[in-house]
C-alpha cells in the first residue's frame, strides 16, 4: 500500500490515491486469508477479538514486525523507483 501511494504522488495523480487504497484493501480483503491487517492498530485489535478473522493475541507482536518490515521495504522500494530517489544518485 505504502508503494502505491507513493508512486502516485511521483506521477502527480494524488487525486488517484483514495480509489487506489480502497482497491488494494478491498483486495486484501477478498484475496488474502488475514483479511487484510494493513495497520497496526487493527492488527492488535484483532488479537483480542473473537471472530472468525482475529488471530491469537501471541502472533499480534510478528504480525506487527512483518507489517513494519514491509512499509520499510515498500519505502525504499519506492524510493528506488521514483523519479526523486533517482535524481538523487
Amino acid at each position: 500500500m505504502i508503494f502505491t501511494i507513493f508512486i502516485a504522488l511521483d506521477q502527480k495523480r494524488e487525486k488517484k490515491i483514495p480509489v487506489l487504497v480502497a482497491c488494494w484493501i478491498g483486495a486484501a480483503y477478498f484475496f488474502t486469508s488475514s483479511t487484510s491487517f494493513a495497520n497496526p492498530a487493527v492488527t492488535f485489535a484483532r488479537g483480542w477479538s473473537d471472530t472468525f478473522a482475529g488471530i491469537a493475541p501471541k502472533s499480534i507482536a510478528p504480525f506487527i514486525a512483518a507489517q513494519l518490515i514491509g512499509a520499510l521495504l515498500g519505502f525504499a522500494l519506492t524510493q528506488s523507483l521514483s523519479s526523486k530517489g533517482k535524481s538523487k544518485k
